[in-house]
């Protein structure tokens, strides 16, 4: 049987924040004084339908505060991807949330941007990130953050 994860991949459709380790969320939950979000548990996430998903990831968009905290999880995204024989990734990144949250537009996407091109360097994986702005929430709340 063929190895699939040798074989080269493009991931078109990823979120960031949804790949995130439960590790390293659990890590930067008690690093940030944050609430764990509910759905983590044994080093797992687990929800019961869509609607709790959303709000599980909700909760783990809180425990990113610091700029170390973003680049991380972007060079872990890439060290992950890599592993699973990924070059290429398009990369979904909430900024508008996380914007609002922590009081700065630029501080999460340059430390994204760090972070993904750290993981190029150290991981062999190309990445592009696309800003997501969630349906729902409306052009003005993005705006507002910037």
């Amino acid at each position: 049987m063929r190895d699939l994860t040798v074989l080269p991949k493009t991931d078109l459709h990823v979120h960031l924040e949804g790949s995130i380790r439960a590790t390293t969320l659990g890590e930067l939950a008690g690093e940030n004084g944050a609430p764990l979000p509910r759905g983590l548990r044994d080093g797992r996430y687990e929800f019961a339908d869509f609607p709790d998903f959303i709000r599980n990831w909700v909760m783990g968009l809180a425990c990113l505060r610091r700029p170390s905290d973003f680049h991380r999880i972007a060079v872990e995204f890439c060290e992950d991807e890599a592993a699973e024989g990924v070059r290429y990734a398009e990369v979904h990144f909430s900024l508008p949330e996380h914007a609002a949250e922590v009081g700065d537009w630029d501080g999460p996407l340059g430390a994204v941007l760090d972070g993904l091109a750290e993981g190029e360097r150290r991981f062999g994986i190309r990445s592009a990130v696309i800003v997501d702005v969630v349906r729902g929430l409306g052009v003005e709340f993005s705006m507002s953050a910037m």
